[in-house]
């Protein structure tokens, strides 16, 4: 697999209830293999490991960013045989979106598909032809800062809520390029799922040009939360108020020094009010750390805060490749989302780079209970509770 964003989503199998909260747990994660083609691994709750990858698409272009949310859809009709005619069964149904950028033009592309249905269907996103921007050229600073990276891709980020101000909908984060000058900046979208349309919304100018992106909104707070790098390696988040018909984007947490590389990845959950972000260190133990921040954006009364000395090791992957420390492979985070399954956090990441050709040649996930205090034990390249999920032999066309 290369080192575009990893695309994850969360959801229930079963949307009427039921007996066994465990088998109705699943969860999809969608990358890019090095043969270019999108692929997908499976946990369908009822199995007991993770399916191998198998390639969905491959119109793609490479090192394309990826970003995907899940939604329930009424819209799919099953008709049936009456005494009187025809019925037409409306069904609730869980329905994905999955985002990336087109090979053919390097525009923004939208595939759907139904939990019950492999197939992925265009959607409306493609009419809106945005243009996606990737490999922004950076300012000139240090190796440190700014490592040479042969697979800087497209960044992007989506989420999902019920509760936008307007109707259900999503936020798609792109990099784009602002007018008049063409500075870097990183564009938001508006999905509308009542009338299926897009439309543009903010534009934040203080991202870093080849910054990751990461969103999470916190259902305790109706808050929108978008963190990325400002450069210098610094953590800078913005949000939004996702219920307030007149709100903007206005910026939270600062956290300067905090970041391996600008260009690092980043992956965000929230949990009960708090956001706990992911991201690579590059002091201490390098790996991956979970960095806790309480509190509510914007707030006087319950202000955001962090303890950086406080930060939980999730894992610490074999980052060396040829001598050199690389720190921007792909990670990412996830909740359980079914009602009576204890609430777990799982966290994933690439690693064994072998070189550019052949990309990443593991996928690997830890888990934790939202209630436990610290994540398993791991050493330098070892993590007992790690598991590694099956990248795939098959990268035929789909």
């Amino acid at each position: 697999m290369v080192a575009s964003p990893l695309g994850l989503v969360s959801y229930s199998t079963n949307t009427t209830g039921g007996d066994d909260p465990g088998n109705e747990q699943s969860f999809r994660l969608y990358f890019q293999s090095a043969h270019g083609n999108i692929k997908e691994i499976a946990y369908n709750g009822v199995l007991s490991s993770w399916s191998n990858a198998t390639p969905i698409f491959t119109d793609a272009r490479n090192n394309t960013g990826l970003a995907v949310i899940n939604y329930m859809n009424d819209t799919l009709h099953q008709v049936s045989a009456a005494a009187d005619g025809l019925d037409v069964l409306e069904l609730r149904q869980s329905q994905s979106s999955l985002f990336y950028v087109s090979a053919y033009d390097g525009l923004l592309q939208e595939k759907r598909n139904y939990a019950t249905m492999p197939a992925w269907e265009p959607g409306s996103l493609g009419s809106m032809k945005v243009q996606a921007i990737g490999n922004i050229s950076v300012p000139e600073t240090n190796s440190v800062e700014n490592p040479p990276n042969d697979w800087d891709s497209y960044r992007m980020a989506a989420v999902y809520s019920t509760e936008f101000y307007g109707g259900p909908g999503a936020r798609l984060f792109y990099h784009s390029l602002a007018a008049p000058n063409g500075t870097s900046c990183v564009q938001e979208l508006i999905w509308n799922q009542t009338a299926d349309t897009w439309s543009l919304g903010a534009t934040l100018a203080d991202p870093y040009p080849n910054s990751h992106l990461a969103v999470t909104i916190d259902d305790s707070t109706r808050m929108l939360r978008l963190f990325y790098s400002v450069g210098n390696l610094t953590l800078q988040e913005s949000f939004l108020n996702i219920s307030d018909p007149n709100g903007v984007y206005d910026q939270g947490v600062n956290i300067p020094n905090l970041l391996a590389h600008n260009d690092a990845d980043l992956a965000v959950v929230s949990v009960n009010g708090t956001a706990l972000v992911y991201h690579y260190a590059h002091f201490g133990n390098q790996g991956i750390r979970e960095l806790n921040i309480t509190g509510t954006p914007g707030s006087s009364e319950d202000p955001e805060m962090y303890n950086l000395s406080s930060e939980a090791t999730v894992s610490q992957p074999a980052l060396y490749r040829n001598g050199q420390l690389s720190l921007y492979q792909p990670i990412g985070a996830t909740l359980t989302t079914v009602g009576g399954l204890e609430p777990q956090i799982y966290v994933f990441w690439a690693e064994q780079n072998v070189d550019e050709a052949s990309g990443y040649q593991a996928l690997m996930t830890v888990s934790r209970s939202i209630h436990a205090s610290s994540w398993p034990a791991s050493s330098y390249g070892i993590s007992t509770a790690a598991v590694e999920l099956p990248l795939g032999d098959n990268d035929a066309d789909p």
